[in-house]
């Protein structure tokens, strides 16, 4: 995707992996302000181009819109890259980028579910001290859920609270399936909940859980780290070892030697296996 002033081009390309040949492609000039047409078009191209047949309907489904505000939009979007850092200033940049989207669209669900994520984040980090900073994370979930209730991701973040801050077991649980069941591909409602399964010893379910999110996103620093940190939940603490691959190990030095100094404790009998992580 290439971007001039107020102009976009967008080249797509449909590979066949089995012999790298190319299936379909095409090229997309449009202007800014047609972006979301700009999505739709091309997801209904690709989907002609597989021939893929829908039962019972005639008409192909189009991507669901969170916002007809382009610049809004955008706005998510920088959110969206500065959270993915996973770094406190990381996490304080994206909430700065959500709060301004939401200024040009007042009820902007998915900028809300990213405040919510932004807030858990610091909140764990320590960066916003006490009740208050777990409690933004839950004001600004449901303040999402209000304006959508069909969005994974606020659904998510509520889970993330229930699980770990109020530690309602049945209501998390709840909010994770329903996250999933609105999206079984949204990585991270998939991460969060094995860790709330691996937390209750439901480990087959959670390493099940935790492979999904790493198949979904297989360059992921947190989705690696998470299965690496359910195998040690359970106790496989070499499989733990063989799981997170060595590209993000480097990425994540400190937090992937946290956990092998962990594991050789556990394994050596000398830290039980319930100690937390953190």
């Amino acid at each position: 995707m290439r971007k001039s002033g107020r102009k976009l081009r967008i080249a797509v390309q449909l590979i066949k992996v089995a012999d790298g040949s190319q299936v379909w492609s095409e090229k997309f000039d449009r202007e800014m302000s047609d972006v979301f047409a700009i999505q739709d078009e091309i997801s209904t191209a690709i989907v002609r181009s597989l021939k893929v047949q829908f039962i019972g309907d005639t008409e192909q489904p189009r991507a669901r819109r969170y916002t007809g505000n382009a610049a809004a939009y955008q706005l998510y979007l920088k959110g969206r890259y500065y959270y993915f850092k996973w770094t406190s200033e990381g996490f304080a940049r994206s909430m700065e980028f959500y709060r301004e989207a939401i200024k040009v669209e007042p009820r902007y669900a998915l900028a809300f579910a990213g405040i919510a994520d932004s807030c858990w984040s610091l909140w764990c980090f320590g960066n916003l001290s006490g009740e208050a900073g777990a409690l933004q994370a839950r004001e600004a979930a449901l303040k999402a859920i209000e304006i959508d209730d069909g969005l994974a991701e606020a659904h998510s973040a509520l889970a993330r609270f229930k699980c770990f801050y109020t530690w309602d077991r049945e209501g998390a649980e709840k909010e994770f399936k329903r996250a999933i069941e609105l999206d079984r591909n949204y990585v991270t409602a998939r991460e969060q909940y094995a860790f709330y399964l691996a937390s209750l010893g439901r480990f087959e379910e959670a390493i099940k859980q935790a492979r999904r999110a790493q198949e979904l996103d297989p360059l992921s620093l947190v989705t690696n780290l998470t299965l690496g940190w359910v195998f040690w939940f359970a106790g496989r603490i070499d499989q733990c070892e063989r799981s997170v691959p060595e590209n993000v190990r480097i990425r994540a030095e400190f937090l992937w030697h946290l956990l092998v100094a962990r594991s050789h404790s556990v394994r050596d009998g000398k830290l039980s296996r319930r100690h937390p992580i953190f």
